[in-house]
């Protein structure tokens, strides 16, 4: 059963909600990008269209398939995504909407929270 918890912002009282563990939306779509830019994770957003582009170039230039690299990081992005999301939202002030609930305390064991 998935484990999922939601996080608020107090100020504007937003709630998100985060599964806790693998994300199957980056794993089939990270490759564009928009579900990283979408989890405030930019940085990883632009390599991924990057590695994407130079990865098709290379497929093209070559009539290869392209390299391995892309899955690679797609799958560690994928196992990390939601993990990321949630501490960048802590990070900038958000909480725990139950922070007594079991998926808070699950989230925070796994995610490695006090």
């Amino acid at each position: 059963m998935a484990v999922s918890v939601f996080l608020e912002n107090p100020t504007t009282k937003k709630v998100a909600h985060i599964k806790v563990g693998w994300s199957w939306t980056v794993f089939f779509f990270g490759w564009t990008g928009i579900p990283l830019f979408k989890r405030k994770m930019t940085a990883w957003g632009v390599a991924m269209i990057i590695f994407s582009i130079a990865g098709s170039a290379y497929s093209i230039a070559t009539d290869k398939p392209q390299p391995a690299i892309l899955l690679i990081v797609n799958i560690m992005l994928a196992a990390t995504a939601n993990k990321t999301f949630a501490k960048i939202l802590l990070s900038d002030g958000w909480q725990f909407a139950d922070p007594a609930s079991d998926g808070a305390m699950a989230a925070k064991a796994k995610w490695g929270l006090s």
